[in-house]
């Protein structure tokens, strides 16, 4: 199916970042009233192919439909509210609506604390969609499904942060330590699988248009993850956010984004590791963690884990030294913009050459409405 709409269609790129690099529809022109014109146009182009997109009666026909719980978040501050999609930037969105609501003081304590804190109703509290009247202006937030895809698997599969999703793969007793090396091919396999008996899919990979129903109301601005920095900074520009709040929270997207992203991925993933996760050694996590930040584009694909640093098991399990570790090789051996954009493409790529052909074809019916509601190609990129 093809929509037409005004302006270039499926412009954005396909991998995710938040350093706004990415961003194929932004301008570089000098002044600022330009850069809002620019912005100000793609919404509305994002916005009106939206609208177009639900007037469809085939999207329906997509093999997962299935409506999940949405998880709405509303500032009366600035008067707007954010329907949360793991895998898109919700971590960030929460970092925000706490400075939002508290002021910058908070600003160290909620960029540090493990991610899965910053998750907890304590941060933020969630809000009742029906307490929001529909004509509050709305942020949804959508990503390329294939990359969304890949990153729920290093995040829930590969680093086996739910390890129980491995034993379910490999349908092997939850009594036994769950696998570790489950592919990508097999975990692809097995979110086709769940959509086709009509199970709920998990949150962290079901489609956007399952989680936060994108006809039912639709959304005021659509940040697109491919371009999501700029996208933000935009948008909280125009629900008048003072500078003091924005300068924080762009540098958490640019300056700060290395500081304030990995100690809380490591900390979350240790976090399980403590608990005396049986399927997990410290050493095999911390290979796994070097291995995942390199495919994000944090540390370079030609940086090997420095083995000579880590003595026994012990240092391996030991959270802060291994931060300090990661932390002084993405200093040490920056990569430049360019450079990460190039290497997560890279790793992107080669993670579907992998996969068979049937398999992609059955992950575009499983996410079909996310590719035509929010104009994205029908299949992965085949080249770096």
């Amino acid at each position: 199916m093809n929509i037409v709409v005004s302006g270039p269609s499926r412009a954005e790129n396909f991998i995710s970042t938040k350093s706004g690099h990415l961003d194929s529809e932004s301008t570089h022109d000098d002044t600022k009233e330009d850069i809002n014109l620019n912005h100000t146009f793609i919404q509305k182009r994002r916005i009106d192919h939206l609208r177009q997109a639900c007037e469809h009666e085939n999207l329906k026909e997509a093999i997962y439909v299935g409506e999940q719980k949405q998880s709405m978040y509303y500032n009366k501050n600035y008067n707007f509210s954010f329907c949360e999609v793991p895998k898109c930037g919700s971590t960030f969105w929460h970092q925000t609506f706490a400075v939002l609501e508290n002021g910058i003081a908070i600003e160290e304590k909620v960029y540090t604390m493990q991610r899965i804190s910053v998750h907890s109703p304590k941060v933020v509290k969630k809000t009742n969609i029906s307490e929001i009247d529909k004509n509050t202006p709305s942020v949804l937030v959508s990503r390329n499904p294939y990359s969304r895809l890949y990153s729920a698997y290093i995040d829930k599969s590969f680093l086996t942060f739910h390890s129980e999703i491995n034993c379910e793969i490999r349908k092997v007793s939850r009594n036994n330590s769950c696998p570790t090396d489950v592919t990508f091919q097999e975990f692809s396999d097995f979110v086709i699988r769940t959509a086709v008996s009509g199970e709920t899919i998990d949150a962290h990979y079901a489609p956007i248009s399952s989680l936060c129903p994108p006809c039912q109301r639709i959304a005021t601005y659509l940040v697109k993850q491919e371009t999501f920095a700029s996208d933000a900074m935009f948008i909280l520009k125009n629900f008048g956010v003072e500078k003091d709040k924005l300068d924080i929270i762009k540098s958490a997207l640019h300056d700060k984004r290395i500081l304030y992203t990995i100690p809380g991925i490591i900390k979350t993933a240790y976090k399980k590791l403590r608990k005396g996760d049986r399927a997990l050694p410290a050493s095999l996590l911390a290979n796994k963690l070097w291995t995942s930040f390199q495919i994000q584009g944090y540390i370079p694909d030609t940086v090997n884990l420095p083995l000579s640093r880590f003595s026994s098991e012990e240092e391996y399990a030991d959270v802060n030294y291994f931060i300090k570790v990661v932390m002084h090789t993405t200093e040490e051996h920056k990569l430049s913009s360019d450079e990460a954009e190039q290497q997560r493409r890279k790793a992107f790529v080669n993670a579907y050459r992998e996969i068979n052909t049937n398999t992609i074809d059955m992950i575009r019916e499983i996410y079909k409405a996310d590719i035509e509601m929010f104009d994205y190609e029908d299949y992965p990129p085949d080249e770096y």
